[in-house]
């Protein structure tokens, strides 16, 4: 096992992704860390343990690519709706928004 903290906005779904390459490291999570449900909210600083596994091709390759481009996922929304200044009126007028 490992501890890591969590970041501002991650959710179980993000550290699963970052950690295991796939959402299926979802269970190990929450089988290592009895504290947390699907529905838990995370907090910044917030440890968790995190179990060495062997991953697979594509979760390997997406750890990796994170880790190597500095990303941390983060799908969690934290804080006021942001404004979105990147769609045209027209996109919103032909019902794709």
């Amino acid at each position: 096992m490992k501890l890591i903290k969590v970041r501002y906005g991650q959710t179980i779904e993000d550290i699963s992704i970052q950690e295991y390459g796939s959402l299926s490291g979802v269970r190990f999570l929450l089988e290592d860390n009895p504290s947390i449900s699907l529905d838990t909210l995370l907090f910044p600083g917030q440890e968790l343990n995190i179990r060495i596994v062997e991953l697979t091709d594509s979760g390997f390759q997406t750890v990796n690519y994170l880790k190597q481009n500095n990303l941390i996922p983060v799908a969690g929304f934290v804080g006021e709706k942001p404004e979105i200044s990147y769609m045209d009126e027209d996109y919103v007028e032909e019902g794709y928004l």
